[in-house]
């Protein structure tokens, strides 16, 4: 996985300490409750994982490898979804968190090997991305951002106005779908519906 290169060193700090200063350096967006969402159970799983893994303060070590190596896989598949550019793109998130204290260090290196090997896989990891901000954005106002708008607005096929029910709609919308099913999985709550006027 992405951080067994990066030497962990004992550290006395709680979880909850690292759930703070996680929170300093992963950037905020209220407008956004599924990246909110999304940004909420990344920081717990990867503080988690953080104090439990090997070299760590041992404050967790009723926590098995297993539940370790598990925490590592679910903090690895919300790091692609906080992204918010194109792990092609060079202004990647990673390059804005900071170097110190030593969490930092690790999930600055954690991040970038994420959008690495994000980069070198299949495309799709660029329209999960874009669900997760299709999912923003019709949350906040689905009369506005109807999967139609949305596709016109994201879609980088090269058509400007795509037909009703296109291909890349029903792409977009499926995408959407299988994201929010692993967020279920990996243990986000989903902001409810609102009523948009």
């Amino acid at each position: 996985m992405p951080t067994r290169t990066v030497q962990l060193e004992p550290r006395a700090h709680s979880e909850a300490a690292c759930r703070k200063i996680l929170e300093e350096c992963i950037p905020a967006d209220a407008s956004r409750e599924f990246y909110t969402a999304i940004r909420r159970i990344f920081i717990r799983k990867f503080a988690q994982w953080y104090v439990s893994a090997p070299g760590g303060s041992g404050i967790h070590g009723d926590i098995g490898a297993d539940e370790v190596a598990k925490l590592e896989k679910e903090w690895t598949l919300l790091a692609a979804l906080l992204s918010r550019n194109p792990p092609t793109m060079p202004n990647h998130d990673w390059r804005r968190l900071p170097r110190e204290p030593q969490i930092a260090r690790v999930l600055r290196h954690a991040w970038r090997a994420v959008a690495a090997r994000n980069s070198r896989g299949r495309p799709g990891s660029d329209l999960r991305r874009q669900a997760v901000l299709a999912l923003d954005l019709h949350h906040s106002d689905s009369k506005r951002w109807s999967w139609r708008v949305l596709t016109n607005h994201l879609c980088n096929c090269g058509q400007h106005e795509h037909p009703y029910n296109s291909n890349c709609q029903k792409n977009l919308r499926r995408e959407t779908l299988l994201v929010k099913e692993s967020l279920v999985e990996l243990g986000v709550k989903l902001p409810t519906q609102r009523n948009n006027r």
